[in-house]
């Protein structure tokens, strides 16, 4: 991009994925205008380090540390804890974008785009709750059973809640119910 503000990306949909050229339309909530972005490929010199750092990480975690005698100190723990990874989460999807550019889309393909992200969204709310509630029942099942497992599990499925909020936002409700006014950018680019 060429000035220093960074969008703040809403995906709509995906193009050719899991293709080398595939990329994702999303809209900037502050300036409704239309980007195109890819998301960067995890390499096997990235993914191996960090698989051996979870296997480390889950051998050495100990049940033993978390405050299950005390359900409030214990709700409080999962709470905070839910939070970091949310956020994590969230950072983690913003890191994985790169090449963002200002799509040039005439009204016709931005009604295609539209009606494919309109078709998707209540699945794709219905993939965060579900996330959110496994997130939730990870946290339950620590507290009745002590098992680490519970642990990785919450820890999981909060940061994969966290990197799918944006399908969440008041931008992305707005494309789907067709109430907002979006910039084309027509021949700009």
């Amino acid at each position: 991009m060429s000035d220093n503000s960074e969008p703040k990306m809403v995906p709509l949909c995906s193009e050719n994925i899991g293709t080398p050229d595939s990329f994702t339309i999303a809209i900037d909530a502050e300036t409704n205008q239309i980007y195109t972005f890819e998301e960067k490929q995890m390499k096997a010199s990235f993914f191996l380090p960090l698989f051996f750092v979870f296997l480390i990480f889950t051998r050495v975690l100990s049940v033993e540390y978390i405050p299950l005698n005390s359900l409030i100190t214990y709700t409080v723990m999962s709470i905070l804890l839910f939070g970091i990874c949310l956020i994590g989460g969230n950072i983690m999807s913003k890191k994985g974008i790169k090449n963002i550019k200002k799509a040039s889309l005439n009204q016709r393909e931005w009604e295609s785009y539209q009606a494919r992200g309109r078709h998707f969204y209540p699945r794709q709310v219905l993939l965060v709750l579900l996330m959110f509630i496994l997130s939730i029942a990870c946290f339950i099942f620590l507290y009745m059973y002590e098992a680490k497992w519970w642990l990785v599990g919450a820890i999981l499925s909060s940061l994969v809640a966290g990197s799918l909020l944006p399908f969440l936002s008041k931008t992305r409700y707005l494309i789907h119910k067709n109430k907002i006014e979006i910039q084309l950018n027509d021949g700009d680019i």
